[in-house]
């Protein structure tokens, strides 16, 4: 759904909020959207691979894991992300206690508004994808069909690759030709267009 073209009665905006970062819905609202505008209740969700918590808390084949083959990358404990805007950088920290990156802006932990707890992801996977701005107001339109460049931050580590969308499917991160499994836990997918990365 299309807050600005076609579904703009099942979102809100937070007064508390600068746009575009402020705007809102909730799985009631996108229900009654959906039940409007005549989309199908049965849906195929794509399914990711991860890698059993044991292995993917340690790479190392630690005390009751076993090593984990072929997913090895470089050390990254921290990527930072700088956007067009010079005023607007992105880092994710990485946490061993927890095996995940914590995110900060500018340098701030960036924090849930409803719990003050910082966001945080097991897995990160920087994009590489086209972006065309829309208008004056900075609106971008972002191609996340063609596929590109990708790397995915994971347990203290970088891995290079590309990523790929297939028709119906999810993006999926790529080392060589193979879809990868990533560890357990949450991701966090950022796209990047003119960034250091690519």
């Amino acid at each position: 759904m299309d807050e600005i073209g076609n579904a703009g009665a099942y979102f809100w905006r937070a007064n508390d909020r600068k746009a575009p970062h402020n705007l809102y819905s909730s799985d009631e609202k996108l229900r009654e959207g959906a039940a409007k505008l005549n989309y199908g209740n049965d849906v195929q969700v794509p399914q990711y691979t991860f890698y059993p918590e044991t292995i993917a808390a340690s790479g190392d084949g630690a005390e009751g894991t076993e090593p984990v083959e072929g997913v090895s990358g470089e050390p990254a404990e921290k990527v930072e992300i700088k956007f067009l805007l010079d005023s607007y950088v992105v880092d994710y920290q990485y946490d061993g206690s927890s095996n995940t990156y914590k995110r900060s802006v500018n340098g701030s932990p960036h924090v849930d508004l409803n719990d003050n707890v910082q966001l945080e992801a097991a897995n990160v996977i920087v994009l590489g994808a086209d972006h065309k701005v829309l208008d004056d107001v900075g609106r971008l339109a972002v191609n996340v069909e063609a596929g590109g460049e990708a790397m995915l931050f994971q347990r203290g580590e970088v891995i290079t690759g590309q990523w790929a969308r297939a028709a119906g499917d999810a993006i999926r991160f790529c080392e060589g030709r193979q879809g990868s499994a990533a560890g357990s836990g949450n991701d966090l997918f950022q796209h990047c267009a003119e960034c250091a990365f690519f």
